[in-house]
């Protein structure tokens, strides 16, 4: 017989007691010197650091997915935890201090990572301490992986500085809707007077300058959201087109901030099939009250959510982008000023929105004609993507407020509003017919290349590393909600990412499910603070 490599162990506090030792049976090498062979399961195992003891295999209740863990950072501080020994070992009872925050726990393994999250509702079957079914269902795990990311000074430049935040607050007429997403959710957890106690403590925590929100509830505006006011906010508010019940609003607080203007748009345009959903935004441009001079724009949406349109995405994100370049075009100085977009794209950082969105622009001649990739067989997408009707060009700007441009003309919002040719519930438009392109059209509505001259960047790095964050639970851990903010195109109104809410990775999230007792949404929010230079 072989003797067990544990036993071994020249420090006396990681040897094995003979007792413990008899726990692990091997028989000789088979044909390698450094492998041995289970005697339960006959299976060749190595000595190596990762190895895992079989009785843990062979206990019924051990995962079917299993539990090795391939995470090589010790997330364990302890005077008796050594990295370079085999990490599969017994241990007794200590107190092991976690990196997240102050939680301590007296019986977990130091070889254990928190990077599994117990399934609220169901049975845990792993044979593994689960820390987050421990704690709350993983809601103080959680809470310590977000923390504040510094990328710059503040004092070092004078300027004006802003929180935004951007928050998918799940509306309760859409959990109704859709409860099987829910099955496995704790019931209290769902109720709306939870979720909405929940929603309010985040909110009063970080004090947001500017509060972007999606799927805001009609009903509630009056009797819940209206707290906001005694807050010092006022709001914008943007229903969904049709029978939706829910829509987008910005909050702000005016006695920080002075609103210059606010447009709405609605991505469902008459006989634009690939326009025919019920999104909407809303674009609004501020002043600091210190300030008056400088102003800068916001934008929240929501897009679809069907995961095989990505065109249909693609074309809300043109609308919204054409309607902020109008917005936020300084035809005095002939610079936009500061841009920044957030909210519910439902689009992951490798979509073709996303790649259009932060390299500013995109080909989308020959792409699949629905998910907008090289790689798929079917059909494709050709020159024209929307139809030269709504004026809307390629370069993602009014066609038919180019020639005010060109010569310097400085006109009306409503002068612009009548000439543009977007369909909106709330106004009239001139609604000409269909064009017949001449060549100058063609460069213009056909080139097969969409661009955009707003030159933005998300807030998060998605992927670095390979670790991608997570903000919502689609079948997967996904990124679907941003915060964009546009780079310096001038010396003077720069908007300047300061500090950004860490974002939790897809491993840390493991199988946490939101809304639970602490989280109101299914969606994690989005915090950044900016400085808006002067």
């Amino acid at each position: 017989m072989s003797t067990c490599p544990y036993s071994q162990q020249k420090d006396a506090k990681l040897r094995m007691s003979e007792q413990e030792c008899k726990r692990y049976k091997h028989n000789e090498p088979a044909t390698n010197s450094s492998a041995h062979l289970c005697a339960n399961c006959s299976r060749a195992e190595s000595n190596s650091a990762s190895r895992m003891p079989h009785e843990q295999v062979h206990n019924k209740n051990t995962a079917k997915e299993g539990i090795f863990v391939v995470n090589p950072v010790s997330l364990v501080q302890s005077p008796n935890f050594v990295t370079d020994i085999p990490l599969w070992q017994p241990v007794t009872l200590h107190n092991y201090n976690l990196i997240y925050g102050n939680i301590t726990h007296s019986i977990l393994q130091p070889n254990l990572y928190p990077n599994y999250f117990h399934r609220p509702g169901q049975e845990n079957h792993r044979q593994v301490h689960n820390f987050a079914k421990t704690y709350n269902d993983g809601e103080a795990s959680i809470n310590s992986l977000r923390h504040w990311e510094k990328l710059m000074n503040e004092n070092t430049m004078p300027g004006f500085n802003f929180t935004v935040m951007s928050y998918n607050v799940l509306a309760q007429d859409l959990l109704d809707q859709h409860m099987y997403l829910y099955a496995s959710h704790k019931k209290e957890s769902l109720k709306w007077h939870n979720r909405w106690k929940n929603l309010m403590s985040e909110i009063r925590h970080f004090k947001p300058d500017i509060l972007c929100l999606q799927e805001v509830q009609k009903s509630h505006l009056e009797t819940h959201f209206a707290v906001l006011e005694q807050l010092g906010y006022k709001g914008l508010y943007k229903q969904r087109t049709g029978a939706r019940t829910d829509g987008c609003a910005i909050y702000y607080k005016h006695n920080v901030l002075q609103l210059v203007e606010y447009t709405t748009v609605e991505y469902n345009q008459p006989n634009v099939r690939i326009l025919d959903r019920d999104n909407v935004a809303i674009i609004a441009k501020f002043s600091p009250i210190k300030f008056p001079t400088r102003k800068f724009v916001v934008a929240t949406t929501h897009l679809l959510y069907n995961p095989r349109r990505q065109d249909v995405r693609l074309a809300q994100i043109q609308l919204l982008l054409t309607e902020v370049d109008r917005i936020a075009y300084n035809p005095e100085s002939g610079y936009y000023v500061p841009v920044i977009v957030t909210g519910d794209l439902n689009s992951t950082p490798k979509s073709a929105v996303y790649k259009f969105i932060t390299e500013g622009k995109l080909q989308y001649e020959n792409l699949s004609s629905r998910s907008l990739t090289s790689d798929e067989s079917g059909p494709k997408t050709g020159k024209k993507f929307l139809p030269a009707f709504l004026r809307i060009t390629d370069q993602c700007q009014h066609a038919n407020l180019l020639p005010t441009r060109q010569n310097n003309a400085n006109i009306s919002r409503t002068e612009e509003l009548r000439l543009i040719e977007l369909k909106h519930s709330e106004r009239k438009n001139r609604q000409n017919d269909r064009y017949n392109m001449d060549e100058d059209d063609k460069k213009l509505f056909s080139s097969g290349i969409l661009t955009h001259r707003l030159a933005l960047k998300s807030v998060y790095e998605h992927g670095v590393d390979g670790n991608e964050e997570g903000t919502t639970f689609q079948n997967e851990w996904i990124s679907v909600d941003y915060i964009f903010f546009s780079h310096p195109q001038s010396d003077v109104d720069q908007v300047i990412l300061l500090e950004r809410y860490r974002l939790p990775t897809k491993a840390e999230l493991g199988d946490l499910r939101i809304p639970n007792g602490q989280l109101g949404s299914d969606h994690f929010s989005l915090v950044a603070k900016f400085q808006l230079q002067i």
